[in-house]
């Protein structure tokens, strides 16, 4: 079932954690002058947005309860990539009383759903939302990149081996130089 998310600007003199207008998850589908009153009509708001896999982003939010209502109408869940980071439950007084929730979390792909749910009662009264951010905070180091050759100035070396390529136990036989080009040889001559 779709449901329509009720915003406020100006209604009963409410003012927002931020800009001009907020959120109330459990909405009035059709208004103050409408005909429906009391509608069961908790609602589950989400946005998938581009994250990158592996880096830190900080995830934060703003909470108050609606005015005038009691604890059980005003239960607010926050779930980052379909894991809950928030559960917040407050009563209302007279007036908005905004808390604003931070939470450090990792993205596991290059995208990742953040997404709110009222869990008062369903009775069209509670649970506003205000102010929500995703900020890049930090990304792992990228691998080091591969060893490389430097072939364009390669290290010379000498091996030393003899004409008939055996040398005997005394150590007699005639041995030549040669010479590689390849730097990651390397060779070690006993004595």
């Amino acid at each position: 079932v779709a449901a329509n998310l009720e915003l406020h600007r100006g209604v009963n003199g409410w003012l927002p954690d931020e800009a001009s207008q907020y959120a109330e998850l459990d909405t009035d589908w059709d208004g103050p002058s409408g005909s429906i009153s009391g509608e069961a009509a908790s609602v589950r708001i989400w946005q998938d947005v581009p994250t990158q896999s592996e880096c830190t982003y900080n995830f934060s939010y703003a909470f108050s309860p609606r005015p005038g209502t009691d604890a059980g109408d005003n239960v607010l869940q926050a779930f980052w990539g379909g894991t809950e980071e928030g559960n917040h439950t407050l009563a209302g007084g007279g007036q908005t009383a905004w808390s604003t929730y931070s939470h450090n979390v990792v993205a596991t792909g290059a995208t990742t759903r953040i997404q709110f749910e009222d869990h008062g009662t369903a009775n069209s009264l509670g649970t506003f939302l205000d102010d929500v951010k995703v900020e890049l905070v930090s990304c792992p180091p990228p691998p080091p990149p591969p060893p490389t050759c430097n072939c364009t100035n390669p290290q010379t070396q000498t091996l030393v081996s003899d004409t008939s390529n055996t040398v005997d136990e005394n150590g007699d036989a005639n041995a030549v130089a040669l010479t590689t080009l390849h730097p990651a040889w390397t060779a070690s001559i006993p004595g």
